[in-house]
């Protein structure tokens, strides 16, 4: 009846089992804009089926029809933001129609808010992104390595919300502008630093967390940064200080990405910097370590080509840094090529320099395996 009912206004899904019900809302491939259920189902409670549909589905209009309407369970079902409607029966038509409707609205609106939230902030990112490149491509192509190991690390390690956490990679290296440009170059090249650079860089981190502090919906991305120095131990100073699983999983994961990459711009082979990262023991979560020894161990080398400047294609990722006339770095090692990066080189310098040869790779190759 509900079917025959509701289908002229929607497409309608039925189903009389509600463990059913369940795995249909999860393996759907959009979300439902409403889901309609009676107060008493098989084996469960109307109110705590709709509330299990949160974990699949969090925005989509919930209504319950219930023969036994009850005060106490309307509240409840209201206030836990389970329920967007609650109707007894025996119901009219018009009024079913009419709150699957607004449900459907509802859902609507905020599928549409959440989209162009998620767009802006991704817009914003990017924009950050080609601004590091053009001010500091030594800190720009470091962000874009970091990114190439949390990655494939997050995906191993099946930690959720891989987005977040490559997003904090790039985006950590934003202090970086702060800072003159020999010491951003010799921090690229793995140079010792004295301890006055050393305090300058130490907080990179906060300067980061600062300039994207007013981003909306980065708050997780704010996290990772805030405590991407920290030691698993605890025998780090970060302050607020947090130590082993309290870290959040994204920090323990950028701070070994970090460290590693520094060792291997310092010129160390990958399999020495690998176990170079074991001591002093403590400092990493030692599940992070094991999928950093099982994602970038000793293997195959990346697929390496040599192209002029003048072929560069977005995507090709830099395999070695491009240095013209004087040692000017024109770009850095694990700096993507983008349109930006490719529109300054063509209208800053010559037609000589954009016939020298470089070492390039695709994209994929360097997240697959970075040497």
């Amino acid at each position: 009846m509900l079917r025959r009912f509701l289908s002229p206004s929607f497409d309608v899904e039925t189903v009389n089992d509600p463990f059913r019900a369940l795995k249909l809302i999860h393996e759907s491939i959009a979300p439902f804009a409403a889901i309609v259920s009676a107060g008493q189902l098989r084996c469960m409670d109307g109110l705590a089926f709709l509330q299990r549909t949160r974990e699949s589905s969090p925005h989509t209009g919930r209504v319950l029809l219930t023969a036994a309407p009850d005060t106490e369970t309307a509240i409840q079902a209201v206030n836990s933001g389970a329920v967007f409607r609650y109707l007894s029966k025996p119901c009219r038509p018009e009024t079913l129609l009419a709150a699957v409707v607004a449900a459907a609205e509802h859902f609507r609106s905020i599928e549409t808010e959440r989209i162009l939230m998620e767009q802006t902030v991704r817009g914003t990112v990017a924009a950050l992104t080609s601004l590091l490149a053009i001010a500091s491509p030594p800190a720009h192509a470091r962000g874009m390595r970091l990114r190439s190991y949390v990655g494939p690390l997050s995906e191993l390690l099946e930690v959720p919300d891989v987005w977040d956490i490559e997003v904090a990679a790039v985006l950590s290296q934003l202090g970086c502008v702060s800072l003159p440009a020999s010491l951003v170059e010799r921090m690229h090249c793995g140079q010792p630093l004295d301890p006055a650079e050393q305090r300058m860089v130490d907080a990179l981190a906060l300067g980061a967390v600062s300039i994207i502090e007013q981003i909306p919906r980065l708050a997780p991305v704010r996290e990772i940064l805030r405590y991407q120095d920290a030691h698993f131990d605890g025998s780090s100073a970060i302050q607020p200080s947090r130590t082993g699983r309290r870290i959040p999983m994204g920090s323990r994961i950028l701070k070994a990405a970090g460290d590693l990459d520094s060792l291997l711009a310092a010129g160390m082979p990958v399999a020495l910097a690998l176990g170079n990262l074991g001591s002093p023991a403590g400092h990493y979560d030692p599940d992070v370590l094991a999928a950093l020894h099982d994602k970038f161990g000793p293997g195959a080398e990346i697929g390496v080509q040599r192209v002029r400047l003048r072929h560069l294609q977005a995507g090709m990722v830099f395999a070695a840094d491009v240095k013209g006339p004087r040692g000017l770095l024109l770009a850095a090692r694990g700096q993507e090529v983008g349109p930006v990066l490719i529109n300054r080189l063509r209208f800053v310098w010559d037609t000589a320099i954009l016939d020298v040869e470089v070492s390039v790779c695709t994209q994929g190759e360097y997240r697959d395996r970075v040497s």
